[in-house]
């Protein structure tokens, strides 16, 4: 089996490496933090997307966290495909949650267009 003890069940690997010892550390460019605000300029999406697809990850998606917990992922070509069909990219807020209900409008930028990417989001279960 070529000595990968992950294929062969019958060994037992034993290991004391933390998960951050095993994985890169996230970069900013990766994911969508909503810690803040729920609402994300779609310029910055897009520079998130441009990430994903540069490093040629065309199927994959950016997480989407709240005070570093998971609560969605948004695929990255319905990001695109949502990205793609806004009337003006540079004037415009996206909405990245599915908890509309705690959503509170920020009054600093009210010339800006507020779109609702909700229905691209996939929720996190659990």
């Amino acid at each position: 089996m070529n000595s990968y003890p992950f294929l062969d069940n019958k060994i037992q690997v034993v290991s004391d490496a933390e998960l951050g010892d095993l994985v890169r550390p996230v970069r900013k460019s990766r994911i969508i933090d909503i810690s803040d605000s729920p609402f994300v300029p779609a310029t910055e999406l897009r520079s998130k997307l441009q990430t994903l697809l540069m490093a040629g990850e065309l199927d994959s998606g950016l997480p989407i966290l709240r005070h570093d917990v998971l609560s969605g992922l948004i695929p990255a070509p319905d990001l695109e495909y949502a990205l793609d069909n806004l009337e003006d990219e540079e004037n415009t807020l996206c909405l990245m949650t599915l908890d509309t209900m705690s959503v509170v409008s920020d009054s600093d930028d009210e010339e800006a267009i507020r779109v609702d990417f909700n229905r691209y989001i996939d929720p996190v279960c659990g």
